[in-house]
């Protein structure tokens, strides 16, 4: 299993908070929409519903993550589905004070090794997309 971190990122929001929105996805569309232009322009083909989200990951095509498991208040896992091979999607969430939350998106993947190196950059940027999804969303809502 080969794992990929996205970029870990700072909300100023409690735990709780960016936990109950992380968990129930359904009411990102609307909110997804209303985001400028500009900003959705870097995030084409993201589609929220209430049980997971699909994109489009580059390299990769279209992606669709469906709730596997969670954790109150730190962890949300979701597993690819119709996916070749298994890939397990999960956002890590650190309380790092009454009002800020560290975000960790991990992409794990069961990638034969010799193919590492074609399409680890490409799920690399997966997760990195993954999180700025997350990440301008959270600061929207």
């Amino acid at each position: 299993m080969s794992q990929y971190k996205g970029k870990s990122v700072e909300i100023a929001r409690p735990i709780a908070e960016l936990y109950a929105k992380v968990s129930d996805l359904g009411q990102y569309q609307s909110l997804f929409e209303s985001v400028p232009e500009e900003q959705r322009k870097h995030l084409q083909g993201v589609k929220f519903g209430a049980d997971g989200i699909a994109f489009q990951a580059p390299g990769v095509g279209d992606m669709k993550f469906k709730v596997a498991e969670k954790v109150a208040p730190s962890h949300v896992g979701f597993v690819a589905e119709g996916s070749p091979i298994p890939i397990k999607l999960s956002i890590e969430l650190t309380e790092k004070g009454a009002d800020k939350t560290e975000v960790l998106p991990v992409v794990d993947v069961d990638l034969p090794a010799m193919l590492r190196p074609f399409v680890g950059p490409k799920l690399q940027e997966a997760a990195d997309q993954f999180g700025n999804v997350f990440t301008k969303l959270f600061e929207q809502a």
